[in-house]
């Protein structure tokens, strides 16, 4: 299926420019709009007990995700570019995007809804370009907070970073993704460090040397936790990956299946699944270990963060840490991306080991779908299923 990013280069203005990166993001963005309403209408259509999809159920789909700004913007901009449609009397050739003043290509809509069209259904004229509006007002919305952010950084490129801080700093952007099912996998994450691990500022009082150290320069030392701070403060704004694309294909290898092949969507739909349990179980850990009244993380901080995140999965605990894959600097980034600032007992045998068996169980469920959809390659439509049947929190994959 074609994708939006040509068509999100379009909207460029003033001479901005999109990182690879970025781009694929807000791409992804418009797949999960696209795709999220197209099963909606679909869903709503089914439910009256009518047999054409129309720009009203579209329209319908998105005013049900929320009394937004965003959502009643998007909607009364759709009703005006189908307005615009109707109305226009040139050049009877001319693209429907065209027609309905619209930089978003509504064929490409179309075939988003086509694919959710069940046998026997019709779709009105008018459904993709509500869709293909919808899908335009949420970019631009996106596109012209991150325009702003770029600017002030006096940078020319929009990259993930500036997509990632302008989405999670407006609550409304934020609810909107969540309920259609959009998590961003870059940018970094929110600055986040506990005020309880901060030490307090303390007045020292310079002693001098005497006798054979008189006179010699002692060697700088930083305070206790100020080097752990900097890399937490670094992990939180940097946008690479803290797990090796190397180290998710192991586990998945790893993991029981009749299927071993997996597709590359399938295989990043796991490995983001893997960064992001990981580090969001880690700042459980965290919050467990302030509570505790200590500022050192340790392996039984973790295994409880886990049991509570996880309370309908059954996580064997015990395992063997000569066969754990995730080696331990993968780990030290995962911990200061999630905020820890001191790790101490079994903490990266915990942390590696429950990981690595939630990733497992997603995998084999995932093998399981597959082989009932008698295919010889897990794809992403299994791993979609694989995490709605553990109840796991996933993005549109």
């Amino acid at each position: 299926m074609r994708t939006f990013k040509s068509y999100i280069k379009a909207m460029a203005k003033n001479g901005t420019r999109f990182s690879a990166v970025a781009l694929d993001e807000l791409n992804e963005i418009a797949v999960v709009i696209a795709d999220s309403l197209s099963r909606a209408a679909r869903k709503i259509v089914e439910a009256q007990g009518r047999k054409t999809i129309s720009a009203k159920s579209i329209l319908n789909a998105m005013s049900l995700r929320g009394d937004l700004h965003v959502v009643a913007n998007s909607v009364s901009y759709a009703k005006r570019a189908i307005r615009d449609y109707k109305a226009y009397n040139g050049d009877k050739g001319s693209r429907m995007e065209a027609k309905a003043g619209l930089v978003v290509s509504v064929s490409l809509c179309r075939s988003y809804i086509e694919f959710y069209k069940s046998p026997g259904y019709r779709m009105s004229e008018e459904a993709p370009i509500a869709l293909a509006a919808i899908v335009e007002t949420v970019l631009v919305n996106i596109y012209d907070l991150a325009e702003n952010a770029a600017r002030e950084s006096n940078k020319a490129t929009i990259s993930p970073r500036h997509v990632f801080l302008v989405i999670y700093n407006d609550e409304e952007m934020v609810y909107l993704l969540n309920v259609l099912g959009f998590t961003m996998r870059t940018g970094g994450a929110i600055p986040n460090i506990r005020s309880g691990l901060v030490p307090v500022d303390k007045k020292h009082t310079k002693t001098k040397r005497t006798g054979q150290g008189a006179g010699i320069k002692p060697p700088h030392r930083f305070r206790p936790g100020t080097v752990s701070l900097r890399q937490i403060r670094k992990y939180q704004r940097s946008d690479e990956n803290i797990v090796t694309m190397a180290a998710s294909r192991a586990i998945i290898g790893s993991a029981s299946g009749a299927i071993k092949r997996v597709s590359k969507p399938a295989h990043i739909a796991i490995h983001n699944f893997l960064e992001d349990e990981l580090v969001s179980a880690l700042s459980d850990a965290v919050t467990l270990t302030l509570h505790a009244g200590r500022t050192t993380t340790n392996g039984q901080d973790v295994r409880l963060a886990f049991q509570l995140k996880h309370r309908n999965l059954f996580l064997d605990q015990s395992f063997n840490k000569k066969e754990q894959i995730l080696k331990k600097p993968e780990l030290e980034r995962a911990s200061y991306r999630a905020g820890v600032k001191r790790r101490g007992g079994t903490f990266f045998e915990d942390a590696s080991g429950l990981i690595e068996k939630l990733v497992s169980m997603v995998v084999s469920s995932a093998s399981r779908n597959a082989v009932a959809a008698d295919r010889k390659t897990i794809q992403p439509e299994d791993v979609r299923m694989a995490l709605d049947a553990l109840r796991l929190p996933h993005s549109a994959v």
